[in-house]
């Protein structure tokens, strides 16, 4: 039943299956424990990514693989307001553009 109604929400469904069935298990406590843990390993891989990618790439000489990348994630994000947006009433277009 916790598989079904995490696919039914938005969000990855495994980070939702595993703290809900901790939630379920052990209380609050345990869905907070279960939750910190599960995204600890992502979180140590990105920060890392993150600090090490400055001792790599100069900001005033960036690698050629790197230069469109900043137009492809407003691209993305602009494809998905687009995607909201035809799915949302005209209220709701209006407060995606607002945030």
């Amino acid at each position: 039943e916790l598989f079904a109604i995490g696919q039914g929400l938005p969000g990855p469904t495994s980070t939702q299956l595993v703290v809900s069935t901790a939630l379920a298990r052990a209380g609050p406590i345990g869905g907070l424990t279960a939750f910190f843990l599960w995204n600890l390993p992502g979180l140590v891989v990105l920060i890392t990514c993150g600090v090490l990618i400055a001792s790599f790439v100069d900001p005033n000489n960036p690698p050629w693989y790197l230069i469109g990348l900043p137009p492809a994630a407003i691209t993305l994000v602009f494809k998905a307001f687009y995607g909201f947006g035809k799915k949302l009433d005209k209220v709701g277009i209006v407060l995606c553009l607002i945030s």
